[in-house]
């Protein structure tokens, strides 16, 4: 990898070496050496290829280079706002809003083409839809524009602008911290061994040669919203000449930035979703037996048209592919798809690590459901305190409090191990800095927190402390495919209380309906 990564490692500290020589002469100055430069750089492009240069879905046996995704975006001229009115729940979902925009004004494009044409954007999408994704794939083709050689990554880079791309996951922005956006840009480049990095990351912004992305703006701590937003604003205006693009989902009230375009992600056409199952069962056992042809033919078959319209997510196409490759069967339930994907992930996963047990290499780990249902009380609980990452001492408590309340206890296993496998073996869990980890997905914390939710029976309690909560909506969509009838009369009871306070006389009104 180091040799692939030579010539952009010139390239790159060339061009952040004249910056700072024509910028900041005097930090140009202090660091003397443009060696010192050379192999931070080197580290920072490095640790971006192995974190984003590839995606592999959970169930898919090897990676994908970024440059293989689709990331088509749908731009617009018309003002999207007025569709994101507050209390508008998923009615501004993309299917919908295209019905309300007029098709004279939709344009689409290709992901690095709209980067490239627009200097600040807003990319809104539903969850799963490869949001980030998208954002990972115009930061590794900034690199690649810089010169990035990889084996099965090839052709010219798409990405016009000369500029050192910053990736920033905003659920960093955890409630009761201070943690500022110049601070989490400085840090990235403290990380990798950046000299003088504070000075240095004033200096690329006063140069305007920053790509400033911004990852799952929803996820901000509900607390700290609005000053993170401010923060990104003032960037914005004190540093025009650098590109910016944020991310968040449709159903955040996202009227902050009305100096940023807006674009929406679209949803896989069935060309997309044919290629994606394509490449799924690519394997030359899968490939003889036609399994890519078979699903193919039973998606597109009429009465399975529902299952269709969950495939245009890309991460519930991967769940449908994995629950496809054991039962050969497409499901119609999302949460249905969520839990048979994992009972099949799970379960493989565990046979794999009892064979290895056996042979004395590694501790056995959980059985399959009680892992999912620690993964599922940690998901809750952790929703719950607005928490989408956890310090490696919080994951470590949460699974020594769930474990130690186990009749059977896992024997010769810490909370260590366990973490370790279910982060570096499984993939369910991904550390994201040095200190926090996270569920590898947020839609997948989110259906663990439903599915806690409906065994523990919570819906009751669920639906009176965060009916009408944005942050909840795919939680209460998930737990309408488990337990429709019982979310359907906690709903109806909890709305019908709040009417009555609010409005004494209503309750007059409905005894007398009734009567």
């Amino acid at each position: 990898m180091a040799e692939l990564l030579t010539t952009a490692t010139v390239a790159l500290t060339n061009f952040v070496w004249t910056q700072l020589e024509k910028y900041v002469p005097l930090l140009y100055k202090k660091i003397g050496e443009e060696v010192k430069l050379r192999s931070a750089i080197h580290t920072y492009l490095s640790r971006y290829q192995d974190a984003y240069g590839s995606i592999k879905p959970i169930g898919m046996t090897s990676p994908i280079p970024l440059e293989k995704i689709y990331t088509e975006v749908q731009f617009t001229t018309e003002d999207l706002r007025r569709h994101f009115c507050e209390g508008a729940l998923e009615r501004s979902a993309l299917r919908d809003l295209r019905h309300l925009i007029d098709k004279s004004k939709i344009e689409t494009l290709h992901g690095i083409d709209a980067a490239n044409r627009f200097q600040r954007l807003l990319v809104v999408g539903h969850p799963g839809g490869g949001k980030s994704t998208y954002l990972r794939r115009v930061g590794w083709e900034c690199l690649r524009s810089h010169g990035i050689l990889k084996e099965r990554h090839s052709g010219k880079a798409r990405y016009e602008h000369a500029l050192l791309p910053v990736l920033l996951e905003m659920k960093r922005f955890r409630s009761g911290e201070s943690t500022t956006l110049i601070e989490l840009l400085t840090n990235e480049l403290v990380n990798c061994g950046f000299p003088e990095s504070e000075a240095m990351v004033e200096g690329l912004l006063e140069a305007g040669k920053l790509l400033i992305l911004l990852d799952a703006l929803d996820e901000v701590a509900q607390d700290r919203v609005e000053s993170t937003v401010e923060q990104a604003l003032e960037l914005v205006r004190r540093y025009p000449e650098c590109r910016f693009i944020i991310s968040c989902r449709v159903a955040f009230q996202h009227d902050y930035f009305s100096n940023f375009q807006d674009v929406t992600l679209l949803d896989f056409t069935d060309g997309q979703i044919d290629h994606f199952i394509t490449n799924w069962f690519s394997s030359a056992e899968q490939r003889a037996e036609k399994i890519a042809e078979r699903f193919i033919r039973q998606l597109h078959d009429q009465e399975h048209a529902a299952t269709l319209e969950l495939a245009r997510s890309p991460v519930l196409l991967g769940y449908l592919c994995m629950v496809y490759d054991r039962t050969l069967t497409p499901f119609t339930n999302r949460a249905e798809i969520y839990r048979r994907a994992l009972d099949i992930y799970l379960e493989e996963w565990n046979a794999r690590e009892l064979k290895k047990a056996h042979a004395g290499r590694v501790h056995a780990m959980l059985p399959h459901e009680t892992e999912l249902r620690m993964l599922a009380h940690i998901a809750y609980h952790a929703l719950k305190q607005e928490k989408f990452f956890l310090t490696k001492d919080e994951w470590m408590n949460a699974i020594q409090g769930y474990v130690s309340g186990l009749v059977e206890k896992p024997k010769g296993v810490s909370p260590a191990d366990l973490l370790n496998g279910i982060a570096v073996s499984q993939g369910l869990v991904v550390q994201r800095t040095h200190l926090d980890w996270s569920f590898s997905h947020l839609t997948l914390q989110e259906y663990l927190a439903a599915f806690h939710i409906d065994q523990a029976d919570l819906i009751e309690e669920t639906v009176e402390c965060h009916l009408g909560e944005d942050r909840w909506l795919e939680v209460f969509l998930i737990l309408a495919g488990m337990r429709p009838a019982r979310l359907l009369r906690a709903m109806v009871r909890i709305a019908n209380l709040r009417v009555h306070s609010a409005n004494p006389g209503w309750a007059s009104w409905c005894r007398h309906l009734q009567s």
